[in-house]
């Protein structure tokens, strides 16, 4: 049975800038691609592929529009930009997710620096610089493309 489309919306409080998360059933999944965004506590994955060793959870994911997105596993995974590597642990694999979602505020607790600049962000892990990301000006999201 077809679902409404779901939008996640965050806002970055400190810069005023928005990252916005649509989902729908009609949506061409984009597996390696993802939004870095301020205002999620997990890592989200909509492909279960991505995690290693996945341990089934059943629960769900609330949204900032009050929405509940089914969370079907758990797993580590890793971000992969060029040669730099970054370990994501405690990835929710969420089927329903039209993008994957990068969380600033899981990254900054797994020992991961973000900083945000007016038109990029760079994400930079063990005192070197990781990865940098351009911010799309038509969607308003920092975009990271994974290999």
């Amino acid at each position: 049975q077809p679902q409404d489309p779901i939008q996640l919306t965050s806002k970055d409080a400190k810069k005023g800038r928005k990252c916005t998360l649509s989902t729908s059933d009609s949506r061409q999944q984009q597996h390696n691609f993802f939004i870095l965004n301020s205002g999620a506590t997990h890592h989200m994955v909509n492909n279960a592929s991505k995690l290693i060793s996945p341990a089934s959870k059943k629960g769900y994911s609330g949204t900032a529009g009050q929405e509940k997105l089914k969370v079907k596993a758990i797993g580590d995974a890793s971000l992969q930009v060029g040669n730099e590597i970054i370990p994501l642990l405690d990835v929710l694999h969420v089927p329903n997710l039209n993008t994957n979602l990068l969380s600033n505020p899981a990254l900054t607790t797994e020992g991961t620096q973000v900083t945000f600049k007016q038109s990029s962000a760079t994400i930079i892990q063990n005192d070197s610089m990781a990865i940098q990301t351009n911010i799309n000006k038509s969607k308003n999201r920092w975009e990271v493309m994974a290999i």
